[in-house]
């Protein structure tokens, strides 16, 4: 791996792990936008709601108490004033500067006047089988040079997803004849079209993975907790925020201990794969260089109730661009995420719209071609395919045996790597072996060769 793509991935992991311990698997419950906090009032730390020895796994618990919610996500990327403290990253003797000077080499590309503005909000519930929600997105990029809209909806219903596209930009395509129509994608679509928009029923994996899962992730809060990765920034205040009391935290990234952390975790849970260029990094002068500049660099807050459930989270990032950047002098970018969730555990109410039309009709107004078509001839090519592919099984059987095989199974491993099966339904080829030296061997095509539906073949 490339160092300086080290330092990003680095920094991101820390980011992630943070988001995904503190409010990880509560994140597809929600969070809503609240307004501007009025005041902050200090507090002593053991008035809050979590235990400063172990900060991560309280916020994580909390969040793991979230059935349903309404949620807001904003993203804004602008230009500002420079800070007084902001610096451009220069490298130490021998540093490339990486991953940094990379940032400050993108930000010092980007238009004076820029603003890019991304937000999503909606409200989930779980469900016996999984989950239900609904999802509203919408994005603008503004310059003097250039400008585009996104606007999107979807929803989750039982098994079922739907969208609604608003707005599109050209530069991507012409989506004119599906904008404000509700599009029905079901299991089916998404296994015919290689789609994947996570499970219908809302889990990927056993009961049991789900749970070593879970135990891998509470692991890594325990430790990144002993090993002090992130740190609280003073003591928790509390502010008044849309007439709710809460919590604030402010935390930030300790460079010193992610060596530690990474040697801990590796050796507590393998499956954490770590590898050595990067272990070299962390304890490297270069690596710890970067790393205070990054923790210098970003913030992360959390606000949480005082039954300890988060309610909102805030990371700012800021890139300063280098003394060659003459258009931004005295500028710096600003990226802020912000997440927030609010009715919390109170049923939200995910309906199924309409009217709908199918995913093959809005793939046919977009193409103006029938998508069913093109994939029946796709698998009636892949069935004729698989027919050739046991028969040159079979003749290798038949030289090693002076006789077919019983069964198709007898070809894997040892001729065919595995045996193919119909695409669509997954069955076996219908075969039979008429006597030593002779054999039937067939599939059910969906469209028609030769007027005929069905390929045989016989020795």
């Amino acid at each position: 791996m490339h160092r300086w793509l080290r330092g990003v991935f680095v920094a991101a992991g820390v980011v992630v792990l943070v988001y995904a311990g503190l409010v990880g698997y509560s994140y597809a419950q929600g969070y809503l936008n609240l307004p501007p906090l009025p005041f902050a009032v200090p507090m002593p730390f053991v008035s809050a709601p979590y235990d400063s020895a172990k900060l991560l796994e309280d916020i994580a618990a909390g969040a793991g108490r979230v059935n349903s919610s309404n949620f807001s996500v904003s993203l804004h990327a602008f230009i500002e004033p420079r800070d007084k403290d902001a610096v451009p990253f220069v490298p130490g003797t021998g540093d490339s500067g990486g991953s940094l000077l990379a940032l400050q080499s993108a930000a010092a590309s980007i238009p004076s006047d820029m603003d890019i503005t991304l937000s999503l909000g909606g409200a989930t519930e779980k469900t016996d089988t999984g989950y239900n929600g609904r999802l509203t997105l919408s994005g603008a990029l503004k310059s003097s040079a250039f400008s585009a809209e996104l606007a999107l909806e979807a929803r989750k219903v039982a098994d079922n997803f739907y969208f609604n596209l608003r707005k599109f930009p050209s530069l991507f395509g012409n989506f004119t004849a599906v904008t404000n129509q509700w599009v029905l994608v079901t299991p089916e679509d998404q296994k015919n079209n290689n789609l994947n928009f996570g499970s219908t029923t809302g889990s990927v994996t056993s009961p049991e993975e789900r749970q070593k899962q879970h135990d891998r992730l509470v692991t890594a809060l325990r430790l990144a907790d002993q090993d002090k990765v992130l740190l609280p920034v003073g003591t928790p205040s509390r502010e008044v925020v849309a007439g709710v009391t809460l919590w604030r935290y402010t935390l930030a990234l300790n460079p010193d201990t992610l060596l530690t952390y990474a040697q801990d975790l590796h050796a507590a849970e393998p499956d954490y794969t770590i590898s050595q260029d990067t272990l070299d990094y962390l304890g490297s002068a270069e690596g710890k260089q970067e790393l205070e500049y990054v923790a210098r660099n970003v913030a992360v807050s959390i606000w949480a109730r005082s039954d300890g459930i988060p309610a909102q989270f805030e990371l700012s990032v800021r890139a300063v661009p280098g003394d060659s950047a003459v258009a931004l002098k005295d500028k710096q970018l600003r990226v802020m995420v912000t997440l927030l969730l609010s009715d919390i555990n109170t049923p939200a109410a995910i309906e199924v719209p309409t009217p709908t039309i199918t995913f093959d009709e809005a793939y046919k107004l977009v193409f103006g071609t029938a998508l069913v078509d093109s994939r029946i001839k796709s698998r009636d090519a892949r069935r004729q395919s698989d027919i050739k592919t046991i028969q040159v099984g079979l003749e290798i059987y038949y030289n090693d045996h002076n006789s077919y095989p019983a069964a198709l199974s007898a070809l894997a491993p040892d001729y065919l790597p595995a045996v193919p099966v119909d695409p669509q339904t997954e069955a076996p080829y219908t075969y039979a072996r008429t006597s030593a030296s002779h054999y039937k061997l067939s599939a059910t095509l969906e469209g028609a060769v030769n007027g005929s539906k069905l390929l045989n073949v016989s020795q």
